[in-house]
């Protein structure tokens, strides 16, 4: 059975996680989540809780402001307001 996206796909965490040279393994040792439910999160097939972007916010170094917070952890949101801005 194929997984179905139920959550955005978090992809500008996805290019710092690249862009700092780490793997969802070597993540997943630090933060100690499961690859699987790691790689789950990134893909939007299950949630990102708030104790999981505490986490994810200590191991990979983001200054943990409302724009960081925003741009990694919630890609809907900004796209979102955005498109209103335009109208």
């Amino acid at each position: 059975m194929k997984k179905r996206q139920r959550y955005p796909v978090l992809y500008e965490l996805k290019g710092l996680i690249r862009s700092q040279g780490k793997t969802y393994r070597s993540l997943s040792k630090e933060t100690g989540m499961s690859v699987d439910s790691l790689n789950n999160k990134l893909n939007g097939y299950s949630p990102v809780d708030s104790d999981d972007v505490e986490i994810l916010v200590l191991a990979l170094g983001i200054k943990p402001d409302t724009e960081n917070i925003v741009k990694f952890f919630l890609p809907n949101l900004l796209r979102n307001a955005s498109k209103q801005e335009r109208r």
